[in-house]
């Protein structure tokens, strides 16, 4: 499993919860990150703008490929709509 995990900027003083985030799994791997990591808080089927802005600092995101460099989605999707 080629997973890659980031987290968001790292405050000494964050208040408020860490949220965990997934983007872009689908078959099994899903399955296996949630034995590795835990239930997901959000999980985005791409990485685009919409992922981007539902970041605040300190949440950590998990990646099924690739990392926060790969270049963006051109449409953003809503994620709401998949659950």
């Amino acid at each position: 499993m080629e997973t890659k995990t980031r987290t968001v900027g790292l405050p000494h003083n964050a208040e408020g919860p860490r949220m965990l985030h997934f983007v872009g799994f689908r078959d099994d791997r899903y399955h296996n990150a949630i034995r590795v990591f835990g239930q997901p808080d959000f999980v985005h089927q791409r990485w685009d703008w919409r992922t981007i802005q539902e970041l605040t600092d300190g949440d950590t995101i998990i990646f099924a490929t690739g990392d926060e460099t790969k270049p963006l989605a051109r449409y953003s999707y809503d994620d709401s709509s998949f659950f």
